[in-house]
């Protein structure tokens, strides 16, 4: 089940219950406009969720690339969720908002020196290691500092995540995580790395997944991996680390096309019961979502600048630009597009921003109400993950503000 903010009630756009222009009018645009209560609905579904489903405690590590702004942070680690992080900013920020350091885990294939000092320092959960030489170069930091590292091995399953191909993760033709045999060779040399402990494997195989038929098949190697190193080391690990990247709807009636977080929740039941249950090689579940958490709760508000027609299109020029929402100029994404009154009758727009480059398209031929104008405020729907943690300030525009609906009906610049 998934829940919007946005709906059209007597032909008027609400956002969590709200009217859109009466809320948002006086705010310079583009800006990305937030609700908490949304947030807090997708946080506490999927902790439901995992312990309604799982068998052992689970913890949920919020995946800060998804959208890094530290109040929202702050309001997930009210909710008890932990961070995954993939850079020393990243792990910085999760501990500024609060997050201990003790619910971080940190991965990437590229961890600078000094962002590997910063973790051991700070004791986080884990290093999520994704090669044999990152391996050494934190055991001997790990020497240097007088520590010793918590890491857990990363499998890459050779299974490619059902995405697109530059956010799927998980074969061999991606830079992410180690083959099996690797790990087993590693966890035999184990002896030799005087400063790292092993306490658990994780596996991750791409973001916006649209079905459980790939994630099972990596989760059955992941399963069947931590076995043999707990054989190996006589030992009981303190987690067994899914990912994320349960997939959500951004196309109109493309929730059904998509598996349900109970669905996903009861096949991680099913897939790791002997891991978990059977012969208690863990202690922990963990999980890493990011979009699912996020996506929803946000929206990317623009205005109409212009209309334009030539002798093929209709374009509908906004003050937003792909500096502000860069999905769909990099992976064609779609985003909804809601006007602030319902469209009884529509056109078919190109809906373009102002920047330079005729990637600068948001959509081609999208059905929008024929009565809009210079002036009219745009929201694209589904923009909480990925939006605003992309943009950048390409042709000196801005980077857009953020603001923050709260229960109470409170805007907030965060």
């Amino acid at each position: 089940m998934h829940f919007s903010p946005l709906s059209y009630h007597d032909g008027s756009l609400l956002f969590e219950g709200r009217p859109v222009e009466t809320l948002l009018n006086n705010i310079k645009t583009p800006f990305y406009f937030y609700g908490e209560k949304t947030l807090l609905q997708y946080a506490r579904h999927f902790k439901d969720e995992a312990k309604k489903h799982l068998p052992i405690p689970a913890q949920i590590h919020y995946a800060l690339k998804a959208n890094s702004n530290i109040e929202l942070l702050k309001i997930l680690q009210a909710e008890n969720l932990g961070a995954d992080v993939v850079s020393g900013a990243e792990l910085q920020r999760a501990l500024d908002a609060g997050i201990p350091a003790h619910k971080i885990v940190f991965s990437g294939v590229g961890k600078r020196d000094d962002e590997i000092q910063l973790a051991l320092k700070s004791n986080i959960l884990s290093l999520n290691v994704e090669s044999l030489e990152e391996l050494k170069v934190i055991d001997a930091i790990a020497a240097q500092q007088k520590a010793t590292a918590q890491i857990a091995f990363r499998l890459n399953p050779n299974i490619a995540g059902n995405t697109h191909e530059k956010i799927s993760t998980g074969s061999m033709q991606h830079k992410f995580g180690m083959p099996k045999e690797e790990i087993l060779s590693a966890v035999e040399e184990l002896h030799r790395y005087s400063h790292v402990k092993l306490i658990g494997l994780s596996c991750h195989i791409g973001s916006q997944l649209s079905s459980l038929k790939e994630s099972q098949l990596a989760f059955q190697e992941l399963c069947s991996l931590i076995k043999l190193c707990a054989q190996k080391l006589n030992t009981t690990f303190e987690f067994i680390d899914f990912g994320g990247g349960l997939g959500v709807p951004y196309r109109p009636l493309e929730e059904s096309e998509l598996s349900s977080l109970e669905e996903y929740m009861k096949m991680v039941s099913q897939v790791a019961e002997s891991v978990l249950i059977g012969e208690r090689l863990v202690k922990k579940v963990l999980f890493e979502p990011g979009r699912f958490i996020v996506a929803k709760a946000g929206a990317l508000v623009s205005k109409v600048l212009f209309r334009k027609t030539n002798q093929q299109k209709n374009f509908l020029i906004c003050d937003a630009a792909m500096n502000d929402l860069l999905r769909p100029t990099l992976y064609q994404a779609y985003h909804h597009i809601w006007s602030t009154s319902e469209a009884s009758k529509t056109i078919s727009y190109d809906v373009v921003g102002p920047i330079c480059e005729t990637g600068d398209t948001f959509c081609k031929d999208r059905p929008l109400s024929e009565r809009l104008k210079r002036g009219d405020l745009l929201l694209f729907s589904d923009a909480g993950a990925y939006g605003r943690s992309m943009s950048s300030s390409y042709n000196l525009r801005e980077i857009p503000e953020e603001y923050l609906l709260r229960p109470d009906g409170s805007i907030v610049k965060i």
